[in-house]
């Protein structure tokens, strides 16, 4: 019998992932000569996410049975409603915005949402009046926004800036990972099949990048109780804001610029193949995405930055706090190799160094940010005080981040 995928994020992960690999087969063997890829992608998504919605709606345990329904509330369903809607129009303001500044690229977003709206629209008053009458708890933030609005309830500060900082995640991460992960999905299907080492290794790695955006893509959208995956709490600290939004459009151009390196050279290009070194660098980069990989498939469904669900203590987040950002950095230091292709000392070998060391520095506010954040859950300074004792680095010494 599988398992919940409500208590295993390995099991949601995985069904992501066997329905990504299905609708790649079905597309790619039957489908790739008969329709526009544009169309292939987005019914590749679609095939991507439904099975997991279906499951996770199946195993909720905290959803009413068929016989124990709430009474229609029409007042309540129309205001989710308005709210519902209200955060795609904020959205897709947000992302035609970039776009036409040319800050980011969320043109599939833009023009996908545009022009679906009206479909969006029906089938978002059939969700909530659905869900409504099954959710436990069905006054959910939704309704009390959707009450402040009409001045049915006066103003609470707290719930507002709460569902605002969901929004705002929302905002930013939506419509970079529904882009991107459309174009990735082009090129895989326009990835031919060649069977020797280098292309095979280019294929499992875009398989490896679509999967893991895959990931995200499910946990920025689909956070609601009727699937039981609500977000428990937001990052409401302006470090914390800041470091991760560096880390995307639009403000990534900025650490694009400090971190312009001097050379174009890379790893395999500075270092012969006959070489051993050539090798362990081979081996070590080349993990380094696997434990990049392994640690999103930790989440499940519950993927989502600034944002908090569940504890994820488990695979490589049983040795480290921060596996994927520690992959990511040894990755960009080995990959690109700063240190070397300019002159030793040079004005272009400092240049190199410190732009790649503000990288590492980002993300290491990164990490402390969102420890600071977690540190307000007692059952993740239980995980800080067992990764303190048995994590890879338990020999640093290391203070506890508040």
């Amino acid at each position: 019998m599988i398992s919940s995928v409500h208590t295993s994020p390995r099991q949601a992960s995985a069904v992501l992932a066997l329905s990504f690999l299905i609708g790649y087969l079905v597309i790619k063997l039957y489908l790739i000569d008969y329709f526009d890829i544009e169309y292939l992608v987005r019914g590749w998504l679609f095939i991507c996410i439904t099975p997991l919605i279906v499951l996770a709606y199946i195993q909720n345990p905290y959803k009413r049975g068929k016989q124990d329904l709430s009474p229609i509330n029409n007042i309540r369903v129309k205001s989710k409603t308005i709210v519902f809607l209200l955060q795609f129009i904020i959205i897709y303001i947000y992302a035609f915005a970039v776009t036409q500044s040319g800050l980011a690229d969320y043109a599939p977003f833009v023009n996908d949402l545009f022009f679906t709206f009206p479909l969006i629209m029906a089938l978002s008053v059939i969700y909530i009046f659905f869900s409504d009458r099954r959710l436990l708890e069905p006054e959910d933030e939704y309704a009390k926004i959707g009450a402040m609005l009409n001045r049915r309830t006066p103003l609470d500060k707290a719930i507002l800036q709460k569902f605002l900082l969901k929004t705002a995640v929302k905002i930013v991460f939506v419509p970079f990972m529904y882009s991107g992960f459309l174009g990735n999905l082009s090129i895989l299907l326009n990835t031919a099949w060649h069977f020797n080492s280098g292309a095979v290794s280019l294929l499992l790695f875009n398989f490896g990048v679509s999967i893991d955006m895959l990931i995200g893509i499910f946990g920025y959208l689909f956070s609601s109780a009727i699937i039981n995956n609500q977000i428990i709490d937001t990052d409401s600290n302006f470090l914390g804001w800041l470091f991760a939004l560096l880390c995307y459009p639009p403000l990534v151009w900025i650490m694009r610029q400090v971190n312009d390196q001097q050379d174009s050279l890379v790893w395999n290009q500075l270092i012969p193949q006959d070489n051993i070194l050539y090798w362990i660098l081979f081996i070590i980069i080349n993990m380094t995405w696997v434990v990049y990989w392994l640690a999103t498939f930790e989440f499940g469904m519950t993927f989502s930055n600034l944002s908090y669900r569940r504890l994820i203590d488990k695979g490589v987040y049983r040795y480290s706090k921060h596996p994927a950002y520690i992959a990511k950095n040894i990755y960009w230091w080995l990959y690109t190799l700063p240190f070397m292709g300019v002159a030793f000392i040079s004005v272009e070998w400092w240049k190199n160094i410190l732009g790649l060391t503000f990288v590492s520095l980002i993300y290491y506010g990164r990490a402390k940010s969102e420890e600071r954040h977690l540190m307000k859950f007692p059952e993740y300074r239980q995980y800080c005080s067992d990764i303190e004792k048995k994590g890879i680095f338990r020999w640093l010494k290391s203070y506890p981040t508040y």
